[in-house]
């Protein structure tokens, strides 16, 4: 039996196909999967001083867990404009001096996620996306001292107990 390693490379490197005209694959099997990829921002927006960052809450986290600000990147939007919108969209503040910092993805839900901080400039106080229940500035302090007590456990899915006073909880990824 002749195995046969050379493919040809076709749909962007998405899809190898054998060049053995034998090849099961080639005959008799269609089930090629082109699995989709969605980029998203996740913005660390700073103020103006640099004393402190905007975190967000979002409608069904614990009361006191908040993260950065995160979406989806629309098509045929930059990662700039993405973060502009999303600040936007979810804070009514307006930022800029945009700065990509690093990616990580996600295989599931199939996401790339690409980590920027921004610089805040002015709040609109309107918010037009009603996804987060509450957003608030915290000190850079405060949030190494989130870090510094987090216990490794995401908050959204361990049983925390509330009723132990705490300023910031941060999700574990």
């Amino acid at each position: 039996m002749i195995i046969y390693l050379i493919k040809e490379i076709v749909d962007s490197g998405h899809k190898h196909i054998c060049l053995d005209p034998d090849c099961y694959s080639n005959n008799h099997l269609n089930n090629y999967q082109y699995p989709r990829t969605d980029p998203v921002i996740i913005v660390l927006i700073i103020s103006k001083d640099g004393k402190k960052v905007l975190l967000g809450r979002h409608k069904n986290w614990t009361k006191d867990m908040y993260s950065c600000i995160a979406g989806f990147i629309e098509p045929a939007e930059s990662l700039e404009m993405a973060v502009k919108r999303e600040a936007l969209e979810e804070t009514g503040v307006i930022v800029d001096d945009v700065n990509f910092h690093s990616s990580q993805p996600w295989p599931f839900p199939n996401s790339l996620m690409f980590a920027c901080y921004a610089i805040a400039q002015e709040n609109t106080g309107e918010v037009e996306d009603l996804e987060l229940e509450d957003y608030r500035w915290f000190t850079k302090q405060e949030v190494l001292d989130a870090i510094a007590e987090s216990d490794g456990k995401d908050p959204r899915t361990s049983n925390i107990d509330e009723s132990i006073p705490c300023n910031l909880r941060l999700p574990q990824t």
